[in-house]
């Protein structure tokens, strides 16, 4: 029980007591897992059925032991007082004999009557006797008989425990194959979560820098003069955009790895994505439009820079 105890608790470092699986799958990432929610208290409530299936059955087991010792104790106070009994009823026939002996020497009346007289207190004793050793033997197989009940009892009882325990072992392993599976789960939707957090993010800047350079291209064909004054203060901006775009890059790496290590997204701190100034693509358009209506002919729409959506 101790080793099914130590399984489960050892258990992987990315549990957090107290808090659902599922619940920080949702709130870390959009994922379709469904977990147990109460799978840890199953375990817990198998843990404690466990210990107390072993409590019971050490207990059983001590209160085994304890009747065995009190029927040696029994058994050998019996077979002490049977071979007391035979002993006596051997010395009680060995005065017998040396009365008969006597008896034969001397055919005295009054030795007779003496000899008659012993025959008859060792008869009586040899028969007090006889019946001390069949009470003994009858309580010694009375014994005997109860120890072999309580035996059978005991290897009942104790198969009943075994195959409790069993089932318990079994329950408890898939229980535990289920949460680490649950676990792997979550982890695996908290790393798609976080790739598709970054893809997205490089995908926004990616597209945000294509629009400043379609945008800074327009104004150069079309308004050198606003291109001008707007060229460096938009390629700042560039600049800064892609230095934060490679430290995201970098922070985005990091933490895949720290999810890879078995750390819960939820202790990991958040990426915030930069800020992106909007660009004024609008302005560029509608000078376009402007352009398009006071010339008689304007050049075809597919030559102009397109932004990306």
């Amino acid at each position: 029980m101790e080793a099914v105890a130590g399984l489960l608790c050892s258990g992987d470092s990315v549990l957090v007591p107290g808090k659902d699986v599922g619940s920080r799958s949702r709130a870390g990432v959009d994922s379709g897992t469904n977990t147990e929610p109460d799978w840890e208290d199953q375990i817990r409530a198998e843990l404690e059925s466990g210990s107390k299936v072993s409590q019971d059955f050490n207990a059983l087991k001590l209160k085994q032991q304890q009747d065995e010792l009190d029927f040696n104790k029994s058994k050998s106070e019996l077979q002490r007082k049977s071979a007391e009994a035979v002993r006596q009823h051997k010395a009680l026939l060995e005065k017998l004999e040396s009365v008969r002996v006597k008896l034969q020497l001397n055919n005295s009346k009054a030795m007779r009557k003496n000899f008659m007289s012993k025959i008859q207190e060792v008869t009586s004793e040899r028969n007090r006797a006889q019946e001390e050793r069949d009470r003994l033997s009858l309580e010694l197989a009375e014994a005997q008989q109860q120890l072999s009940s309580l035996e059978q009892e005991q290897k009942e009882e104790q198969h009943k425990w075994d195959q409790e325990l069993s089932e318990l072992r079994s329950q408890t392993e898939r229980a535990q194959n289920e949460a680490r599976e649950a676990v792997c789960s979550a982890q695996r939707d908290e790393r798609a979560a976080v790739e598709r957090q970054r893809d997205a993010a490089n995908e926004s800047i990616e597209t945000w820098l294509n629009q400043v350079n379609v945008y800074l291209s327009g104004l150069q064909a079309e308004l050198p003069l606003r291109h001008r004054q707007e060229k460096t203060p938009w390629e700042n901006r560039e600049a800064e955009v892609k230095q934060k775009q490679a430290e995201l890059r970098s922070r985005f790496t990091e933490l895949l790895q720290r999810l890879d290590q078995g750390q819960e997204l939820q202790s990991l701190p958040q990426i915030s994505l930069p800020s992106l100034k909007q660009v004024p693509m609008a302005e560029l358009y509608f000078h376009r439009i402007m352009q398009m209506t006071n010339r008689p002919s304007a050049p075809p729409l597919s030559l102009w820079p397109r932004p990306l959506t």
